[in-house]
């Protein structure tokens, strides 16, 4: 199963919590807290939205590292490793 293609958003209500919305539909209640919300349910909130962005990101950088050095420097054995891990978890492989 694919997530929700991106661009996702921040949207907050009245009540003080946040969604992540998509294409003008709300996708996942990310935070509900007490108003105002708190600068930690605000981070959180960008950090998800924020997240098929990076997903994008890693992959197109593990792409680049693939064809740039083949796996033959440490530096780059190790950054392909990390983003592959990343993208596992993001991807539930």
């Amino acid at each position: 199963m694919s997530h929700t293609p991106g661009p996702w958003v921040i949207v907050s209500d009245d009540e003080g919590r946040c969604f992540i919305n998509s294409g003008g539909v709300i996708k996942a209640v990310v935070a509900t807290c007490d108003q105002p919300v708190s600068a930690e349910h605000a981070a959180n909130a960008r950090l998800i939205a924020a997240a098929p962005d990076l997903l994008e990101a890693l992959e197109a950088a593990l792409n680049d590292l693939d064809h740039a050095y083949n796996g033959a420097e440490n530096f780059a054995v190790l950054a392909k490793s990390k983003a592959r891990a990343a993208i596992a978890k993001a991807r539930e492989t």
